[in-house]
């Protein structure tokens, strides 16, 4: 799993604004006594306003059976050169889950801690609730993906869909936000 390698990339749906992201396993460590898999995000904006702005997402999480839970992402990004450094600690953890049958849906609730560039640190409780509505056929710039993936996940009421694909769990489509361009798995080209 070490040195696993995911290269995305997106539109911003109805603007020229790409974007590429790099994601790589680094590998297991210990996070607040928690024994986790830390994974690091790059993403460079390609084309658009914000051409040549960065950001980094690293992720501490593991799976466990079909879910995934994470116990804490640390993100800093560079825009126009200022940098900002965000730390997120969650309690006991966020939680996506797996194996579930069209129609199910499943909630979860837990405190997210925020500190931003240091500063004191912040806390909101956060009720998430995943549902996954089945299998639909999506079209995005990579292609027309038959049986993607259906989420609707709702946030302290704030409501996202989201496409993606089967087996690889690559997100196709962000309602109102990214559609895929391309992807690839350790160098091999995600298709429909």
């Amino acid at each position: 799993m070490t040195g696993h390698r995911v290269v995305k990339s997106y539109r911003l749906i109805g603007t020229t604004t790409t974007t590429e992201a790099t994601a790589e396993v680094i590998g297991p460590t210990i996070r607040n006594g928690e024994s986790v898999i830390e994974i690091r995000e790059r993403t460079t904006y390609t084309a658009g306003p914000s051409t040549g702005d960065t950001s980094e997402a690293t992720s501490f999480g593991r799976q466990e059976g079909s879910d995934f839970k994470t116990f804490a992402m640390v993100a800093s990004s560079v825009t126009r050169g200022v940098t900002d450094r965000i730390v997120y600690e969650l309690s006991p953890y966020m939680l996506f889950p797996g194996a579930m049958s069209p129609g199910q849906s499943r909630t979860h609730s837990y405190s997210r801690i925020t500190s931003i560039n240091g500063g004191p640190p912040q806390t909101v409780q956060i009720t998430e609730t995943h549902r996954f509505n089945g299998f639909e056929t999506v079209t995005v710039p990579a292609g027309t993906f038959a049986n993607a993936c259906s989420w609707t996940t709702t946030q302290n009421g704030f409501v996202v869909n989201v496409w993606a694909a089967r087996g690889s769990g690559i997100a196709l489509k962000v309602q109102g936000g990214i559609e895929l361009l391309s992807a690839t798995i350790d160098g091999v080209p995600v298709t429909p």
